[in-house]
């Protein structure tokens, strides 16, 4: 498979399909921070990405593990998922609420 196949592979796993999701995610969270952004709108609004990306790969292994099989597409999403969700959560969690405000957070508490 040539690097372009993989690439391309890649992005139809990794990327949702979904022209419109992009349009509300990311008008509400642009919004938000310009009106009255903060350092926990950027914690929440990187959440709310993340969140919305692992949600193609996510789909595609469960589908495929309830039919029982394993093809190539599902192997590259579940990598994607170990890989990037774990730098994900580990990103997220450097930006602990902890460091701005004086009062715990219920995720850490």
């Amino acid at each position: 498979m040539s690097q372009a196949n993989v690439r391309a592979d890649v992005n139809s796993v990794a990327l949702p399909s979904e022209h419109g999701g992009w349009s509300f995610l990311l008008e509400p969270l642009v919004l938000g921070l310009l009106v009255a952004g903060s350092p926990m709108g950027w914690v929440l609004a990187g959440a709310a990405l993340c969140a919305f990306l692992a949600h193609q790969p996510l789909k595609i292994v469960l589908k495929d593990r309830l039919k029982g099989r394993r093809p190539p597409r599902t192997v590259l999403a579940e990598r994607f998922l170990a890989r990037k969700s774990s730098r994900w959560t580990a990103r997220l969690a450097r930006l602990s609420p902890s460091r701005w405000s004086p009062m715990p957070s219920p995720c850490t508490i």
